[in-house]
């Protein structure tokens, strides 16, 4: 299963609701924790999500940007290099 940060957060609302619910004090606080733990699981993949959004437009605009430096068409003598085996 691959997690989502909505996967992430729904089980930190429920742990949250396990810690209200809870009348020891002991599992109230590993309830807590657990809230806290996976609020922070969905942080990180948040961030996981963003740079690899980044990272996609930046290859996209380095290839955009590479393929504008490419002289089009080609010189004859060039042309005429390519096809030669």
């Amino acid at each position: 299963m691959s997690a989502t940060v909505d996967f992430y957060l729904a089980r930190a609302a429920e742990s949250a609701q396990a810690a209200r619910d809870a009348t020891l004090v002991n599992v109230r606080e590993r309830c807590l924790r657990a809230e806290a733990a996976w609020r922070v699981m969905a942080d990180r993949l948040r961030r996981v999500e963003r740079k690899k959004s980044q990272d996609a437009l930046d290859k996209a605009s380095a290839t955009q940007d590479a393929a504008a430096q490419v002289p089009w068409p080609l010189p004859s003598a060039a042309r005429r290099r390519k096809a030669e085996p």
